[in-house]
């Protein structure tokens, strides 16, 4: 969340941060800390550009995509259209792209895991097509990151792990 993330940037950490749920009430805070937004709704995304306008920026958002974990996010079939009306908004610089996984700590549902794999990829080629050059991918999980050495792409993101949990 982007409270999560000020205090950070007070205290002078200038890495990468995402938020992972970005509100369009919070693009002032993303846009004034420079945090980069994991989006899936063009009211959000409208924000971020409104905001970022006002104040001379540019603001990167990572594409959120549901490949099966039924929450949110943009289908496949929607990734895209969304992606290249995104393309096209001032201040809005699409930077990446993820998913997450449903079960991946499942064993005997890694069918299911596979399949958001197989999904996910297929958006990253369709991204790819539409000349989106994406600086980071990630989908997996603490599991994931374990058990599907192929989710990897550029970074994971592991909560439970934090903990030592598997």
């Amino acid at each position: 969340y982007p409270d999560e993330a000020i205090p950070l940037r007070l205290r002078g950490i200038n890495v990468p941060i995402l938020v992972t749920n970005a509100l369009a009430g919070e693009a002032d805070k993303i846009v004034k800390y420079d945090l980069i937004a994991q989006v899936y709704s063009k009211g959000v995304v409208s924000a971020l550009s409104s905001e970022a306008g006002k104040r001379a920026a540019r603001v990167q958002i990572h594409l959120e995509v549901d490949t099966g974990m039924n929450r949110v996010g943009l289908r496949p079939d929607e990734v895209s259209d969304f992606a290249a009306w995104a393309a096209d908004v001032p201040n809005i610089d699409i930077t990446g792209a993820m998913t997450h996984f449903a079960v991946a700590d499942e064993e005997a549902r890694d069918d299911v895991t596979l399949g958001q794999i197989a999904a996910f990829e297929h958006v990253l080629r369709d991204l790819e097509e539409l000349d989106i050059e994406l600086e980071t991918v990630h989908a997996a999980n603490t599991a994931a990151a374990w058990r599907f050495p192929q989710a990897r792409y550029d970074m994971v993101r592991v909560g439970l792990g934090l903990y030592g949990y598997h």
